[in-house]
């Protein structure tokens, strides 16, 4: 719908167009002011969110071979590159009770393994009684590691969202080093890359059951922290931890605010950017009700579902993050 045009100064009083314009500027103002009752009765009013740190965990490798018909995996071939990427909070982390290890909660929604044209996420939700874990292990005995695992105490891997023959396949990642090769279990002690230098043993592949169909050759992890940097969810421009169109409604009170009034302030304009275009305009709010209503519903660009960095750099401001996150 289109905001009515100002009133004709040549229309006379009472003729048919100037009735005809100041309904169409009655049921402007009245759709309007009944969509932002609906928005704001949604918006949880919280404080701002202090600089967040957040950790990246990248491993990467070739496939060295694969065993598996089945499509998608069944795409796979040899010499594919592997990425496999996850987010965690260093905060987030269950220390076990007979070893020498900690494990970091990985988030979910930010898992990604790419083999080739093939990518995979987690098995959501996880297996009874599992959580994906990323482990660090610190002089077991006199070695460092990681694990990709739901052990806090030995590899084993993760269920991803494909199943074999015995449910669902796992990503299987684990590689050790010489013991001098991490200072503590805390993972920002061990931010960098870690590659050959000192390693004494890696395993990484993915499982079905006993057995390892899929081989992969390890090249390096990286892990990086991105300390004070903006966590946000794409389309959630109110910040009421919500996807729904009182989001859409937001961005058009922040264009069109009602006559007499300030536009709401965004908490963070990036979230508000729902197509990632750098500017706040009529297509977010577009882009936001085709995610919600769209036949076929087209995802926003992340990071969306759960809140992460956005990957993708403009000048729309996001300071603190959301208070939502």
């Amino acid at each position: 719908m289109e905001a009515p045009a100002s009133l004709s100064p040549h229309a006379p009083e009472g003729s048919p167009t100037m009735m005809k314009t100041r309904m169409k500027t009655i049921q402007w103002n009245t759709v309007l002011r009944l969509a932002l009752c609906a928005a704001l009765a949604t918006i949880t009013l919280s404080t701002v969110a202090s600089a967040q740190t957040l950790v990246q965990v990248t491993l990467t490798g070739t496939v060295d071979y694969n065993q598996v018909n089945p499509m998608p995996l069944g795409a796979v071939v040899t010499g594919d590159p592997v990425s496999v990427t996850f987010d965690l909070d260093p905060a987030i982390f269950l220390d076990s009770t007979v070893a020498p290890t900690r494990g970091y909660e990985i988030a979910p929604a930010t898992f990604s393994m790419t083999l080739g044209s093939v990518t995979v996420n987690l098995a959501v939700p996880a297996p009874a009684g599992e959580t994906p874990y990323f482990v660090l292990r610190n002089d077991h005995p006199a070695a460092d590691g990681f694990m990709l695992t739901s052990s806090l105490t030995s590899p084993g891997g993760v269920a991803i969202n494909v199943n074999g023959i015995f449910g669902a396949f796992r990503a299987n990642f684990s590689v050790s080093y010489v013991g001098s090769a991490l200072s503590s279990l805390d993972i920002l002690d061990a931010v960098g890359t870690h590659d050959f230098t000192g390693l004494t043993a890696f395993g990484f592949s993915i499982d079905d059951g006993p057995a390892n169909p899929i081989g992969i050759d390890f090249t390096n992890l990286t892990i990086a922290a991105a300390i004070g940097d903006p966590v946000m969810r794409r389309g959630d421009c109110n910040s009421d931890s919500l996807d729904n169109i009182a989001d859409a409604v937001f961005v058009l009170s922040v264009l069109f605010p009602l006559p007499g009034t300030s536009p709401p302030a965004m908490e963070c304009e990036d979230a508000c950017d729902g197509n990632d275009d750098g500017s706040i305009d009529i297509a977010d709010a577009v882009a936001i009700l085709g995610s919600l209503f769209g036949t076929p519903a087209v995802p926003l660009p992340p990071p969306t579902g759960a809140c992460d960095f956005d990957p993708s750099a403009d000048a729309l401001p996001c300071d603190n993050g959301q208070s939502s996150c």
